[in-house]
């Protein structure tokens, strides 16, 4: 099985296109950060980001006292209903 050979330009053609690809990715991105559109976008998704690791940490502090009171809870709603009968 024989692979071939491979040709300096044709790898030399590659690299220009993926160069030039780069380029053009790389100028997108620019405009779209100096554009103060892309501005705003940008500062909307650090604060929706930040919005939820804000109540991700909230619900985890919160999670076991909210099951410990919602379990006291329940038992005294048992407990009086059961009372009551």
């Amino acid at each position: 099985m024989s692979v071939g050979t491979i040709k300096v330009s044709d790898i030399k053609r590659s690299l220009d296109v993926v160069n030039q690809k780069v380029k053009t990715a790389f100028k997108g991105l620019v405009r779209f950060l100096s554009d103060e559109e892309g501005l705003v976008t940008l500062e909307w998704v650090a604060l929706a980001a930040a919005v939820i690791v804000l109540a991700i940490g909230v619900i985890v502090v919160i999670q076991s006292n909210v099951n410990t009171a919602a379990s006291t809870i329940g038992s005294k709603i048992v407990s009086t209903v059961n009372s009551n009968t």
